[in-house]
């Protein structure tokens, strides 16, 4: 299956200690007893973007903001009670938090994956205030499928890996937090294995046997209104870009590729007309992202299908244009070689198949900024 989105939180000794601590140790009350996220790293509309869709989930408003319910599996685990409901909620006005993570209490719904039985590290000492281990992280991750895994990782700097995930989780640091979103068929997640199960990324040097075989996993959609809720949630995005010191993160662009492709294995390029796996195709912007307001970036139809293997680069750097009428057209103001025209003759005769009443002013202002960038010739 596939990632679709990441929440993470490496835990500070503080966290570490409290969801640990034996019964009794906090003079007034039992003391902090969740884990939080900072609403200043992720913030509530991006926690409704990542429960997008899932299975199960249950919403309603509490006293202080948004209480989520949900199923949530834990990763390595296959056994009957694999899966459990939690609350996910917010706290206070500063955090959402996961609700009853402290082991040693009669209302502990710790999630299995974080617990000590399936090799979640565990305090030598549980009166000991600085145990936790440096760069323990845990995270909750949505997938395609529509479900929610729980997992935990141990920070390693000095380690490579091919993973963009794990790189991503390599550069973080205690009490960090954050989310991320990811394209359809970018991340693998094995949850047969707890400790590291987004090793690799999909890449178009892996076997073809094995991209049709991840892509099969993903279930098929039964609601015939997908695309109208997709579209729903897309409109409700305020700010389209999350900014921090380590990424920039475009909040609207898996509801875009969601709405595009849907569970589809496969799609036609709208420019070159070949039917490839979905995982070989993107959701190009047809006007420049950067040059689109925000109203235009959460616009469904700002977006096409476009083939990784050549179209979408010839597409946005200007070596083929989509005129009025739709059909695409060699770019003669680009100096090209003898074995580019060879295969850009190919585009000759054939029409665009996004090109429509609802797209055709984006083709025509992308024409106007590469007229401005001098790429097309008046």
């Amino acid at each position: 299956m596939f990632v679709r989105s990441i929440v993470y939180r490496a835990l500070s000794d503080a966290d570490f200690f409290n969801i640990n601590k034996p019964r009794g140790s906090e003079q007034k009350g039992g003391g902090q007893s969740y884990i939080d996220f900072p609403i200043r790293n992720i913030s509530i509309a991006d926690w409704n973007s990542f429960f997008i869709g899932i299975k199960g989930l249950s919403t309603q408003n509490g006293k202080i903001g948004p209480i989520w319910e949900l199923p949530v599996k834990s990763l390595g685990l296959h056994s009957s009670a694999n899966t459990q409901k939690v609350k996910i909620y917010q706290r206070r006005q500063q955090s959402i938090s996961i609700a009853s993570q402290k082991l040693d209490t009669s209302r502990s719904n710790r999630i299995l994956a974080w617990h000590p039985d399936n090799y979640f590290p565990y305090p030598m000492d549980n009166s000991n205030r600085k145990q936790c281990p440096d760069g323990l992280v845990v995270y909750l991750i949505s997938t395609f499928t529509n479900d929610v895994y729980a997992g935990w990782y141990l920070v390693q700097k000095k380690h490579n890996s091919n993973s963009s995930l794990k790189t991503l989780l390599n550069d973080i640091n205690k009490g960090d937090s954050g989310i991320e979103f990811f394209e359809q068929g970018e991340i693998i997640l094995d949850d047969s294995i707890w400790c590291s199960p987004f090793d690799q990324d999909i890449s178009l040097s892996k076997e073809d046997d094995l991209v049709t075989k991840k892509l099969k996993n993903i279930a098929s959609s039964k609601n015939k209104n997908f695309a109208k809720y997709y579209i729903n949630n897309l409109r409700l995005i305020d700010e389209t870009d999350i900014f921090n010191v380590k990424s920039s993160t475009r909040k609207e662009q898996s509801l875009l590729r969601t709405i595009l492709f849907g569970d589809s294995s496969s799609k036609e390029c709208a420019l070159c007309h070949k039917i490839l796996p979905s995982n070989l195709l993107v959701a190009a912007h047809i006007k420049p992202r950067s040059k689109c307001s925000n109203k235009e970036r959460v616009d469904e139809n700002i977006v096409m299908p476009v083939c990784k293997i050549g179209c979408d680069d010839f597409f946005e750097k200007g070596y083929i244009l989509i005129g009025d009428n739709g059909y695409i057209s060699k770019n003669k103001s680009i100096i090209s070689t003898e074995m580019l025209d060879k295969i850009l003759i190919k585009f000759k005769g054939k029409k665009c198949t996004f090109h429509k009443k609802e797209t055709k002013r984006y083709f025509q202002e992308k024409n106007e900024i590469l007229k401005k960038q001098g790429i097309i010739s008046d």
